[in-house]
């Protein structure tokens, strides 16, 4: 059986459940004005924060606003999923479905800012022990500028597999949200390849990185400020701890479509799985911006300052129009008394 027929038998094997149709979108939505919107708000801050920030090598800083653009890339791809089916399903129109291309496009968009996730936490603990082992001197902007490009071609190029009805298969639940099947060994050797290059070569070296750096710091003497090495260190530490996180829901979803077949009989377990699988991918965007925040006080003082600089102006503009106001009145009230004068002299 081919593609086009499997894909027909599993899009019309599955009748939509329309009284579902309504909670859907409205779920979409609560996800998407509650979290999705304040998440990519407070990362643009941060991304802002730290570009900004000098106090920070500038090789680290690439890395940094790289780590947390990829979380802006995987957010974006999530608000057009939830976005499409808020429009969608709230029109309770049967008929309408997304079509093909938009959910590789989603589907695409969300596994390479995975992908690029995992690779930059990992590029960002080898920047870590390049600093604590030849210094900052040793660190050239170049070379970081070179290898954030070569992480997004790395990322981008090999997942638009996507794009291919051979290596992916797209269905629907209900004919409002995209699901991605397997179609065979193709499809095996690109879940694979993305599980082992981005998933496991990169955590495995994202953990044994900040290991040599801590083993360096214990046998060695070290110049700069220890205090931001340190809170380096621990960064690359706790971000092991996001990088399970993020693995976990960047690399079983691609396994289960892999294995899983495009049916009626799977269709219930399927739905519960994707589910699941989307509350891990959801709560892995939290920990990176939050750890930053954390143990690099440099950028927390940056957003304070960022952000009270913001209040000030809107307090200084406020002023300024009542002062405004009450200039105007003022002049408003001479005026007047000057024609009273005048009418009184004629």
């Amino acid at each position: 059986m081919n593609n086009s027929s499997l894909a027909n038998i599993s899009n019309t094997t599955m009748e939509p459940i329309e009284e579902l149709r309504p909670m859907f979108s409205f779920f979409s939505l609560a996800i998407t004005i509650l979290f999705l919107t304040p998440l990519l708000l407070f990362n643009t801050l941060l991304t802002v924060a730290i570009a900004v920030e000098r106090t920070i090598t500038g090789t680290l800083r690439l890395v940094l606003v790289n780590i947390v653009t990829a979380g802006q890339v995987v957010i974006v791809g999530l608000m057009m999923f939830f976005i499409a089916n808020v429009i969608i399903s709230g029109c309770w129109c049967p008929e309408i479905k997304p079509s093909d291309f938009a959910c590789r496009l989603m589907l695409w968009i969300i596994a390479s800012g995975g992908a690029a996730r995992l690779m930059y936490m990992t590029t960002f603990a080898i920047s870590v022990y390049v600093l604590v082992r030849y210094g900052a001197r040793k660190m050239k902007i170049w070379v970081a500028i070179v290898a954030v490009v070569g992480v997004w071609v790395a990322v981008l190029l090999p997942n638009t597999a996507i794009f291919t009805s051979d290596i992916v298969l797209i269905n629907f639940h209900d004919n409002v949200a995209c699901a991605a099947h397997g179609t065979g060994y193709k499809t095996f050797i690109y879940t694979f390849g993305y599980t082992g290059v981005y998933g496991l070569l990169g955590f495995a070296v994202s953990v044994f990185s900040p290991i040599a750096t801590v083993w360096y710091i214990r046998h060695n003497t070290i110049s700069g400020d220890i205090t931001l090495v340190k809170a380096m260190i621990k960064f690359a530490v706790f971000l092991v701890l996001g990088n399970i996180i993020n693995f976990i829901g960047q690399t079983t979803p691609l396994l289960f479509a892999a294995f899983a077949p495009a049916g009626k009989d799977w269709y219930t377990l399927e739905k519960a799985f994707n589910y699941v699988e989307g509350v891990f991918i959801l709560l892995s965007l939290v920990p990176t911006p939050v750890l930053i925040l954390i143990y690099f006080k440099p950028v927390r003082k940056r957003i304070k300052h960022i952000l009270c600089g913001v209040c000030m102006k809107t307090e200084y503009v406020s002023e300024k129009s009542k002062t405004g106001k009450t200039g105007s009145s003022s002049t408003g009230n001479a005026h007047s008394a000057d024609s009273l004068d005048v009418d009184t002299n004629l």
